[in-house]
């Protein structure tokens, strides 16, 4: 199966240890971890050509309208839980292999007595010509040059330069062992290569694991893993011994182990290696850890010693071989298109160049073709449903793909197969091309365009026919209508393209020799053409995208370098560039868009118009919507370098007005731009990019008409809202595939993302050309983005299908995102605060948490309402969370009273004086003399009265100063609220304090 993606999970099934009676017996098992790290790096190269693939993905118009997109979504780790696939050979590769699997960076072959791991160098590289054009169709050449340059390419094919291949041999197991796959998969490999239908291959069952029985008397051989760490278990019985394991190495130049331990492996394509292993005995679910380390041996053998066991026991010993950081890989596998059905299932096509096996003599033995097309299906748990491989001896694309509402995929490519697998009566069984040579020089085979259909379970074609005449011809875009026809779009140098018709009969050749755009449209069963035309002026013509409407009407996109394209009256643009001359200047002829809509029987032009300003112009994909309005997205360029006038047309308001964000320096820009449904105004059109690079490849539409486009950025001020991704990743000329929703008038963002690894993505460095990559909207609202990609970090995500960069010289990434305003963050409290009395305080974490890759600073802050003053205070531990996710410590601080001076009542002095004047007259009845008795008598009777007179006096005065009294009893509540200038959320319900 096509092991490209990267955005998913794994979930691994562990082979059970075999035994009578298991629960009588303890495992001992002992695990030999093999991290493969590859030295080997390829070299990078960031220089920019504008030059860029493209892949338009038209909504198909039988699928019904998706519902509003989702508020609450998530980067989806949307194709997850696939195990290794071990594929039975039913023929589609060398007799002697019995099972083969594809790995993280390599293929496996299991023989009756070896293992074979085939993978190739980091600095092989390996071409072809389909691939070429799809790199070639943007900018940087688009002058009439561009042309000259692509077509003069030869086919180019060189051999890796370091094909390698290590093969480990069971030293002295049985030959005879028996072979059995078991956990047989849900999913089906197809092999439909060739146009000999004895060769071919369908339904080709897959499994979790592969038993050698008996490989050893009594010990078994298990092999079984996930896509980057394939695992090979020796189940030893009780009662019998490991002693005779011993394994061999060949196509390893050096076998030894480290200071540590590990068992390290040299070959041409860099150093393997097979950590330390470890041992355990489990007994009763618990693992005791056994002494255990590789032992070398003569003649590149490996052995295993282990500590003390119990040997009446079932000893398992399991090593394990993980490609986790493989730098490069066995094959090339690029995603160009993607479409989604109404169930939500992903469509995926490309191309992939995957390992033959090696013979023992180093060759390749088997199918001699380089690249074959492929189509994947995964539904939206991610399982994968099937992978169809289609092609010939040659080599062979799938640049587009759309779905009917039935599940059948529909694929539109290019190949130089003269042996593609085609049906009987369709239009074009034969290639047109016949073998012969094409391009300026007559040194490259000549291409043809191809569509076929693939029935909803993937194992047999409905119908594939040839595209093509008698020069190159590619196909780079398909829609499909309710009806099941097909509707092609492409480009084509040949004067004899099969013209049914038409509303133009030739391509206009000129004295230069250029090609033209062709539409087609197919029948539900590709017997016949319901039209097919040229579409060009005198000039270079081509077509990269196409959608349908309701009606039937196509609507296609492109790019020409004629000025006598054909434009229609009232048309928003009828002349080339801003001159009516192409703006060519000196030799140089810069390029414009087109925007054509055909009516429903092919006979005509409902309009057509030139979409572009002074500099070269694209359109690469396109979208239309129930009112028949046009969307269209592609690249476009401003050649003064001094200052950046960008004179794409732009409308007032939109989001974007200035190109390169107002640097002249940038390259090239992405735009976005909405046609009436006449063709003859704009209804909003926007630049979209930085000062570096940027190249839309895709769009599509949801409900309510937002428009989803996706593409590749170099620049470092790439324009982000609400991003789950707010950075270029890796270093500066790197390239990222970006994600961006634009609202329904143009003037705005609902969201915008890069998404990335620390490699690149959707771009060939060593080219300096973008290609790869395509968008679709499923009935849910999320977006699904496949592209390619050389990241080996930072793009999958956890329980990704891949964890890291498996593939040499590109991977294929599959990604779902979901709407806009799902990718956001939460703020809540641990607890409230509860009470406290004045000149104390209370805490509670404050947890940020971002959704679905949120990785924005939120910055704090609180407010205090209710009660008296001095309110309660407070401040938190950090002012701000980094990365979207965290915790503070909010502190609410009281007050407590302060000291005060304390001041007697006119009462306790009215009171007190009398009080103690009788207490001195009582001491003096205690005398003897009556005299003194009568004087202290009447100085008693004084003391009352005064009292008695100076009561009146006291009045209600305070008995204290005014002092702090601290924070005033009462609740308070505390409103926490995080914000990053975009978004603002409150911890709610808000957080209480009671003072008591």
């Amino acid at each position: 199966m096509f092991q490209g993606f990267i955005i998913g999970g794994i979930v691994v099934s562990k082979q059970p240890a075999r035994g009578l009676v298991r629960a009588r017996w303890v495992v001992l098992t002992l695990i030999a971890v093999a991290a493969v790290v590859f030295a080997v790096s390829p070299d990078r190269s960031f220089i920019h050509h504008d030059d860029a693939r493209t892949g338009s993905v038209a909504r198909a118009a039988s699928q019904p309208a998706a519902v509003t997109p989702a508020t609450r979504a998530r980067i989806n780790a949307s194709f997850a839980a696939l195990p290794l696939g071990f594929e039975a050979n039913e023929g589609q590769t060398d007799p002697q292999v019995k099972y083969m699997a594809r790995g993280n960076g390599y293929t496996l072959f299991l023989t009756s007595g070896d293992a074979v791991l085939s993978f190739a160098s980091a600095s092989s590289s390996v071409q072809s010509r389909p691939k070429e054009m799809m790199q070639r169709r943007l900018l940087g050449y688009s002058r009439k040059t561009k042309r000259l340059i692509r077509r003069s390419q030869p086919q180019s094919r060189p051999i890796p330069s370091s094909m390698a291949s290590l093969r480990m041999h069971v030293v002295g197991g049985q030959s005879n062992a028996q072979i059995v796959g078991s956990g047989q998969l849900s999913a089906k490999a197809n092999y439909i290569i060739g146009n000999d239908p004895s060769k071919w291959h369908r339904g080709v069952p897959q499994y979790a694991r592969v038993s050698y029985h008996d490989v050893y008397p009594g010990i078994d051989l298990t092999y079984h893993g996930q896509q980057n760490q394939l695992e090979f278990d020796f189940v030893v019985a009780p009662g019998s011994t490991p002693d005779p394991i011993k394994l061999s190495f060949s196509g390893a130049s050096r076998i030894r182990t480290d200071a540590v331990g590990n068992l390290a492996l040299s070959s041409s394509a860099g150093d393997l290696t097979l950590n330390k292993p470890v041992a355990y005995q489990e007994r009763n679910g618990v693992r005791q850890l056994v002494d255990a380390r590789f032992i070398l041996k003569a003649n590149h053998q490996v052995g295993f010693e282990l500590g003390t066991y119990d040997r009446t026991r079932e000893l398992v010993i399991d090593p394990s071989l993980s490609y986790a950081t493989y730098l490069g890989g066995a094959s090339e596998d690029v995603g160009f298109g993607i479409a989604v059905d109404t169930l939500g299932d992903s469509f995926i096509t490309g191309h992939s160049n995957s390992a033959a096996f090696p013979g023992f003599s180093g060759t390749v033995i088997g199918h001699s073709g380089g690249f074959s097309a492929f189509v994947s299906e995964l539904d939206p748990a991610g399982t994968l449903l099937y992978t169809t491989f289609v092609g010939g001896s040659g080599d062979d694309l799938g640049a587009s793909i759309a779905v009917d509402s039935t599940g059948a995929a529909y694929v539109a490519g290019i190949t130089s197969s003269t042996d593609f697998p085609t049906t009987s009566g369709v239009v074009q069984p034969s290639s047109g091309g016949g073998g012969s040579t094409c391009g300026t020089a007559g040194n490259a085979q000549c291409l043809d365009g191809i569509v076929f259909k693939l029935d909803p379970t993937g194992a047999s074609r409905v119908y594939a026919t040839y595209l093509g005449g008698n020069n190159d011809d590619e196909a780079f875009g398909i829609a499909v209508d309710g009806s099941g026809n097909a509707y092609v779009a492409g480009d084509t140098f040949s004067s004899n393209f099969p013209p049914t018709s038409p509303f133009q009969f030739n391509n206009g050749q000129g004295a230069n020799g250029s090609d033209d755009a062709f539409v087609a449209e197919l029948n539900p069963t590709a017997s016949a053409f319901v039209y097919s035309t040229y579409l060009g002026g005198s000039f270079s013509d081509f077509a990269n995208g196409i959608a349908v409407d309701g009606s039937g009407n196509a609507y296609v996109t492109g790019e020409t370098l004629s000025t006598d394209f054909r434009t229609t009256a009232g048309a928003f643009q009828t002349t080339c560039g801003t001159d009516a001359n192409c703006n060519a200047a000196g030799g140089a002829v810069f390029s414009d868009a087109f925007v054509t809509r055909i009516n429903a029987n092919g006979v005509g032009l409902q309009y057509s118009t030139y979409l572009g300003g002074s500099s070269d112009d694209t359109g690469i994909a396109i979208a239309v919507d129930s009112s028949g309005s046009a969307y269209v997205t592609g690249e476009t360029t401003d050649t003064n370098t001094s200052v950046a006038t960008g004179d794409f047309p732009v409308t007032t308001g939109a989001f974007q007005t200035s190109y390169g964000n107002g640097s002249a320096a940038a390259g090239s820009n992405a735009f976005v731009t909405k046609l009436n449904a006449a063709g003859s105004g704009l209804v909003y059109s926007t630049y979209l990019g930085g000062s570096t690079a940027d190249v839309a490849v895709g769009i599509s539409l949801d409900p309510s008409n937002n428009a989803y486009v996706t593409g590749t950025t170099l620049s470092m001020d790439f324009p982000v809202v609400k991003p789950f991704q707010n950075a270029l990743s890796g270093a500066s000329g790197g390239a990222d595939a970006f994600i961006t929703e634009v609202n329904t008038s143009g003037a705005g963002l609902v969201y915008s993302s890069y998404l990335g690894g620390d490699g690149d993505e959707n771009y060939d460095a060593s080219t300096g050309s973008f290609f790869g990559g395509g968008i679709a909207v499923d009935p849910s609202g999320n977006a699904h983005l496949t592209g390619s990609t050389t990241s080996m970090s930072g793009l999958a995500t956890t329980g990704a299908l891949q964890a890291s960069y498996g593939g040499d010289p590109f991977d294929a990434f599959a990604a779902e995102v979901p709407s806009a305003a799902s990718v956001d963050f939460t703020i809540t409290a641990n607890a409230d605060l509860g009470a406290v009395n004045p000149g104390s305080s209370a805490s509670s974490t404050i947890t940020v948490a971002g959704e679905n890759g949120y990785s924005q600073t939120v910055n704090l802050s609180c407010t205090v309402s209710g009660g008296g003053t001095p309110a309660p205070t407070c401040s938190f531990s950090a002012n701000s969370v980094a990365g979207g996710s965290g915790t503070s410590t909010l502190t609410v601080a009281t007050t407590g009273p302060t000291g005060a001076l304390f001041h007697r009542s006119n009462i306790f002095y009215a009171m007190f004086l009398p009080l103690s004047g009788l207490a001195l007259i009582g001491t003096g009845f205690g005398c003897a003399n009556s005299r003194r008795r009568k004087v202290l008598g009447f100085l008693m009777l004084y003391a009352i009265l005064a009292g008695v007179l100076l009561l009146p006096a006291c009045g209600g005065s305070s008995n204290h100063t005014t002092g702090g009294g601290g924070t005033p009893a009462g609740t308070y509540t505390i409103t926490v609220t995080g914000t990053d200038g975009t978004l603002s959320h409150s911890v709610a319900p808000p957080l209480t304090l009671t003072v008591n």
